[in-house]
């Protein structure tokens, strides 16, 4: 009785962080290769914000860490407020329209908020909510697609912006340099105000049929 109970509480998602990294875990649904995901964070069910903040992937490299912290909660997340929180991951990908991210959010409130984000010479990243009603996707160059989307799961994968798991619009290439990714903001002027359960950086482009498979498993999270 007492192995069972033990061997229960390892395969809880919420007991330890590094558990769901070593049975594979969420964030290579798809067959997506270990080595391709950099970084996932899931703060809807973990144990504790501070868990909340641990790289699944690798556990103890890419954590993420303050800027300011968002409030947090079991049940729906990090919530931001758009205005000061944010979070760091200390991941600055290249831009050649190769890398991946997808981010699982809810109860957008404000417009031009990135879930994860950055800006140096060049945005990167997911805007769910912009001015002109419609999904902003940042690789270099952006892809405005209407409509904006206040709850769901927004990817980029390369040059491609995916919605709910489906092909949504092509994205234009920029050169220029990029900054490190920030989960709740891509700088100072667009904070994202509502609530992030799960987010997963990659340095290679997801497959449509990889994109399909890991937003089920993120939204069964």
């Amino acid at each position: 009785m007492a192995f069972a109970s033990n061997f229960g509480r390892i395969l809880s998602p919420t007991f330890q962080p590094n558990s769901q990294a070593m049975l594979g875990g969420w964030w290579l649904a798809g067959g997506i290769p270990a080595s391709n995901c950099i970084a996932a964070y899931q703060s809807k069910g973990a144990a504790s914000y501070t868990a909340s903040k641990v790289n699944l992937a690798n556990p103890g490299k890419y954590d993420a860490a303050e800027g300011t912290a968002p409030d947090w909660d079991a049940t729906n997340g990090w919530t931001f407020d758009g205005s000061t929180q944010y979070l760091t991951t200390g991941i600055t990908p290249v831009n050649n329209q190769t890398w991946s991210f997808i981010s699982r959010y809810s109860d957008t409130t404000n417009q031009g908020g990135f879930t994860i984000g950055s800006f140096n010479k060049k945005y990167v990243g997911i805007q769910p909510v912009r001015s002109d009603n419609t999904v902003g996707y940042w690789s270099g160059g952006p892809a405005y697609v209407a409509p904006s989307l206040t709850a769901g799961i927004l990817c980029v994968a390369g040059s491609k912006g995916y919605r709910n798991g489906s092909f949504d619009g092509n994205i234009e290439f920029q050169s220029g340099l990029f900054a490190a990714l920030n989960i709740g903001r891509a700088s100072l002027t667009y904070q994202y105000a509502g609530k992030i359960q799960a987010i997963a950086i990659y340095n290679a482009t997801l497959t449509t049929s990889q994109i399909s498979a890991l937003t089920t498993a993120m939204n069964d999270l």
